[in-house]
């Protein structure tokens, strides 16, 4: 187990999901969390006018965009003008406390984030021309690198899968445990708990064809476990199946692949005739 750390978190707001900013202690990383409504609200803050990297998120955290500034606020501004960005609805700003990143640490940033993005494979990144590596120093190579894995820090302990992988490898002990499942018309899926993951278990059936009112984000991320291979047609050719061990967020995300179509998943999956709400209760 790694050193322990603590997270700060700031509601500028009494929104849960208006302005946040998160802090560790002890480290000079600074990040700020707000929907695209509150830009205003952002460009009074200190941190508007500093060097800094942005994810735009779109709904549901399906696509994003990466980008970086010095300062980051007009560039902000720029993206809320443009046509391109209407995808936008969300954002995270990350700086520096003590304002010590250059133009080209921040272009470091920019093009590691990009690359772990695309290598993960969640959502679709919306950048069209991919960033380079800048020249640094080896010294300053090792700083920024630290510094990426505090974002990454960040953005895992509020859920933002962006930039690891949802194939998990699961150890034999975990099947021991608690094991859900899930069941729908020809479809029976396997889903356990990891770590917080709802995590869909390799070989677990699904239903091939969507419900008439399934969503246009169900369908697209069945279509890109598909193109990525996590799921393939079973061979009589009925349902899909997956190939690997998957992570969910929520267990109604993890249900909505099942069934193809919106699932309330406290109630979906089940161990032992019980739901997983009266297992893991409300939260």
């Amino acid at each position: 187990m790694g050193r322990s750390k603590s997270l700060k978190l700031f509601l500028a707001g009494a929104e849960a999901d208006g302005l946040r900013t998160v802090e560790i202690a002890n480290m000079t990383i600074h990040a700020t969390f707000f929907p695209r409504s509150l830009l205003k609200e952002f460009e009074q803050c200190p941190e508007a006018e500093r060097p800094g990297v942005y994810i735009l998120l779109g709904p549901e955290i399906n696509c994003a965009y990466i980008g970086e500034g010095d300062p980051v606020k007009p560039r902000l501004q720029s993206h809320n003008r443009s046509d391109d960005k209407s995808f936008w609805t969300e954002t995270i700003v990350f700086t520096s406390k003590d304002n010590n990143l250059t133009k080209t640490h921040i272009q470091y940033i920019e093009s590691a984030l990009c690359k772990k993005v695309e290598k993960a494979n969640n959502v679709k990144l919306k950048n069209t021309n991919k960033p380079t590596y800048p020249n640094i120093s080896i010294s300053e190579k090792s700083d920024i690198e630290y510094f990426i894995e505090n974002i990454e820090l960040i953005l895992d302990s509020f859920r933002y899968d962006l930039l690891k992988s949802r194939i998990v490898k699961i150890e034999p002990s975990i099947l021991g445990k608690v094991v859900y499942e899930g069941k729908n018309k020809g479809a029976l899926a396997k889903m356990t708990n990891v770590e917080g993951k709802y995590v869909i278990i390799a070989g677990s059936i699904v239903v091939k064809t969507v419900q008439n009112s399934c969503s246009q984000l169900i369908k697209q991320t069945r279509e890109s476990l598909l193109k990525q291979g996590v799921i393939i047609e079973c061979e009589d050719e009925k349902n899909y199946k997956f190939v690997f061990n998957y992570a969910f967020s929520s267990p109604s995300g993890a249900a909505t692949i099942v069934v193809g179509g919106a699932a309330n998943g406290r109630t979906f999956w089940k161990f032992e005739g019980k739901t997983l709400q009266e297992i893991e209760g409300n939260d």
